[in-house]
């Protein structure tokens, strides 16, 4: 069987469709914006990753020449999206990555895993030490650990490896795809449908919906703490910067379909921003590059509602310069 190709689950007598692999969250409902019947919300059976459905529809990618912190590659071009695709409702967190990748049986995937561990060193009347506190945290690459915060420090290789064993089709987001789902209809600088009211400083409307460098006391949180989308995804802006599946490159200047974007260059994009940046950065429309694989990268997985025209492989860096 295809892995991508749908089936239909129940909820009592009510039918939703599913992708295979998965089951319909217990809060979700057939998907009234485009009346498909696939449902709201969606668990990954392996995994315990909620996604959630992004409709089709077009919007205007970009921003306009007045959005305060706005940048010259964020030129205004309409877009359309023809498929609904489900888009990871949070960032991959540690404990998902654990129980995707499995380097080692013992790594710890939840605070009682880790909090056991401990009493069963203080049984025996000392902590772990380094050799043993590697053992327990091999293959986990972040360096914020806690099984509820995001991955990070992750590399793009890392990325495709995770969705190579992830299967069902998995892939990272276009960056189309990325900031059609972040704005879940909004035109505004924040999907929260308000604007920045400070580049650089403290910025409330920001700090409804984002983690950044004026509240994240230089680290990473727990997923899902602060506002949601109008899709119902979290933390779309700040606490980690989202690989996407495509490189950096220039916008279109005029309207397209289905964009995959930039399939070669020299470094991939991000979008977001992160724990660690000014509130500019953390903009719907903002694109960044070069961050590599440091501890303020993260990534959220795309789950297709049929077999996807996107690459199956991320495209290939060339001549990478830094």
């Amino acid at each position: 069987m295809n892995p991508t190709i749908p089936f239909t689950a129940y909820k009592g007598t009510e039918p939703f469709i599913v992708p295979v692999g998965c089951h319909a969250s217990e809060v979700t409902a057939a998907v009234p914006i485009s009346r498909s019947g696939w449902a709201q919300e969606i668990v990954h059976d392996m995994t315990g990753m909620a996604f959630c459905f992004i409709p089709p529809g077009t919007f205007t990618m970009g921003s306009p020449k007045k959005e305060v912190g706005r940048s010259d590659d964020e030129v205004r071009h309409r877009v359309a999206l023809t498929q609904g695709f489900y888009l990871g409702k949070y960032p991959v967190t540690q404990a998902q990555w654990a129980r995707v990748m499995r380097k080692n049986p013992v790594l710890i995937d939840s605070w009682n895993d880790f909090e056991g561990l401990l009493e069963n060193f203080k049984a025996r009347e000392r902590l772990p030490d380094k050799s043993e506190w590697e053992k327990v945290m091999r293959g986990n690459p972040s360096h914020f650990k806690g099984s509820d915060l995001p991955v990070e420090s992750v590399s793009r290789d890392d990325c495709q490896g995770f969705l190579t064993k992830f299967g069902a089709g998995a892939r990272l987001p276009t960056e189309t795809e990325w900031e059609y789902a972040c704005r879940a209809g909004t035109t505004t600088a924040l999907n929260s449908g308000k604007e920045l009211t400070s580049t650089l400083g403290w910025c409330p409307n920001l700090d409804e919906v984002a983690w950044y460098c004026q509240n994240s006391d230089d680290k990473t949180h727990p997923v899902g703490q602060k506002q949601p989308n109008a899709w119902g995804l979290y933390d779309m802006h700040g606490l980690v910067w989202e690989m996407c599946s495509d490189l950096y490159g220039d916008y279109p200047t005029g309207s397209v379909t289905d964009p995959q974007g930039a399939q070669q260059g020299w470094t991939e994009v991000y979008r977001g921003g992160a724990w660690i940046n000014n509130a500019h950065y953390c903009r719907a429309a903002l694109r960044t590059f070069a961050c590599d694989s440091g501890n303020r990268v993260g990534f959220r997985v795309v789950l297709p509602t049929q077999v996807s025209s996107a690459p199956t492989g991320l495209p290939k860096i060339r001549n990478r310069r830094y």
